[in-house]
């Protein structure tokens, strides 16, 4: 506006004097002002190290699961974390690329190699995948299989990225009731709500008091497999919310969260430590050279007939304390 003002509305009169055309200054200023707001709207990728919602990978390309033999194969050579880390660094970036772009080069785009692929849309190097089986065998048609099997590899729990709303503990009586129908429950349900929390649940869009197997019938993975969700609707308590899908997942994984959470509890305070007894045999066995080696003295506090410095605590805890001293541990490292 301050350009078209002195370009435009300023003209020099003489003696030095400036004229200015408030006019025509005005309707610059109304056509301006008339005109809509630009929203300026990114469209969305995910670049590595990003992580957000994203759409399903089937729609653009049809996805099929990796042979046995294939994946034992890749499982041999990406033994390290790290590695498996940077080869699904990939392929979440080129899962999105494809979506994102929705673009699909005919029926026979997910026979494309995966390698080959990264080479020659994203220009990656001919050894971005640290892996010569899954640069020969792996596809297009293999990237959520392949995806899987990697977070397998890495060990990432799929629920540190839930927002805390979604995490709270399953109630004792509907815990009980879950464990006993685990069985039954099909075994893609920890693989739906892994893959659901992960890429959904990131933020509280969906209401934590809301029933889970509501949310569940709107998952394609498990709503179109009729049977899978036939036995999901018989056997899952009517009692699980939203707010226990990561417990759920917990429990039904074979790591209930609370228990998990008790353990790392006693091991902070030290309240696991336990004193078992002895083997006799061995004790007997040691005997000789302990005595040798630590002569016995009211002094030393080595002796069997002295006592254990944890047994108050064995008592509170209710674990079998020998009430014995350091000499068995001794005799043990002799």
């Amino acid at each position: 506006l301050m350009h078209f003002l002195q370009s435009r509305c300023v003209t020099y009169a003489t003696g030095g004097s400036l004229n200015f055309d408030l006019r025509q200054l005005e309707q610059q200023l109304r056509r301006e002002m008339s005109r809509p707001e630009i929203t300026m709207e990114l469209r969305g990728f995910q670049w590595l190290g990003e992580n957000f919602g994203q759409s399903d990978l089937k729609q653009v390309i049809p996805q099929k699961d990796l042979p046995e033999d294939v994946m034992k194969r890749i499982r041999s050579e990406l033994k390290l974390p790290s590695l498996a880390n940077a080869c699904l660094q990939r392929v979440q970036m080129a899962s999105s690329f494809i979506q994102k772009s929705g673009s699909s080069t005919g029926e026979n785009a997910g026979n494309t190699l995966f390698q080959e692929y990264l080479e020659q849309v994203l220009q990656e190097a001919p050894t971005s995948i640290p892996s010569q089986v899954a640069r020969a065998e792996v596809r297009l048609w293999h990237l959520t299989a392949f995806e899987r099997l990697l977070k397998q590899v890495v060990n990432q729990d799929p629920m540190d990225g839930v927002d805390p709303a979604y995490k709270t503990e399953l109630p004792e009586d509907i815990a009980q009731q879950l464990e006993a129908v685990r069985k039954e429950l099909p075994h893609q349900l920890t693989e739906v709500l892994a893959s659901f929390a992960e890429y959904q649940l990131r933020s509280t869009y969906i209401g934590r008091d809301s029933n889970m197997i509501d949310t569940l019938r709107a998952i394609e993975d498990i709503c179109d497999d009729v049977a899978a969700m036939n036995a999901v609707e018989e056997h899952l308590p009517a009692g699980i919310l939203m707010q226990h899908w990561a417990a759920t997942y917990q429990l039904l994984k074979g790591k209930p969260a609370a228990a998990a959470k008790a353990a790392a509890e006693r091991a902070a305070s030290g309240k696991d430590i336990t004193c078992r007894p002895f083997p006799m045999t061995l004790w007997w066995t040691k005997r000789s050279a302990t005595l040798a080696r630590f002569p016995s003295s009211p002094s030393s506090g080595a002796t069997a007939s002295s006592r254990c410095p944890r047994r108050a605590s064995c008592q509170r805890t209710g674990s079998s304390c020998t009430g014995r001293t350091s000499r068995v541990r001794i005799a043990s490292r002799s």
